[in-house]
C-alpha cells in the first residue's frame, strides 16, 4: 500500500488508533514500526492497515475478496439484497482499501 492510499484511508475515517509494536506508518521520511514511533511523530503518522483489519472495518456486509485473471483482485460488499461496492486493487490491500474508501465517503 502506498502513503496516498493510505491517508486516503485515513481521511475517510478509518481509524488510527493508538499505536502497537507491530503496527506500520507512513510517516514523512518513510515508513516505521510502531515500537520506533514517538507522540510527535504519531500526530503526522498515517497507519499502514493489515488486511483483516480493513475487512473488519468493512463491516458485516463485506461479502468476499476474490482474485481474478491478470492479477486483479476485487472486494465485494453486498447486504444480501444489492451489491453496495465492488472494487479492484492490485493486491488484496488496496481492493479492500478502496472498497471502505467509496463506503466511507463523507
Amino acid at each position: 500500500m502506498n502513503y496516498k492510499l493510505a491517508k486516503q484511508l485515513k481521511d475517510a475515517g478509518f481509524n488510527q488508533g493508538g499505536w502497537s509494536v507491530g503496527d506500520e506508518y507512513y510517516i514523512k521520511e518513510g515508513i516505521v514500526r510502531g515500537n520506533f514511533i514517538t507522540k510527535d511523530l504519531l500526530s503526522q503518522a498515517v497507519k499502514i492497515p493489515t488486511l483483516s483489519k480493513l475487512i473488519e472495518a468493512c463491516g458485516d456486509d463485506f461479502q468476499f475478496l476474490s482474485k481474478k485473471k491478470k492479477g486483479e483482485w476485487w472486494a465485494i460488499y453486498d447486504d444480501g439484497n444489492e451489491v453496495y461496492g465492488k472494487e479492484k486493487g492490485k493486491t488484496p490491500e488496496e481492493a479492500v482499501a478502496k472498497l471502505f474508501i467509496k463506503l466511507n465517503k463523507k
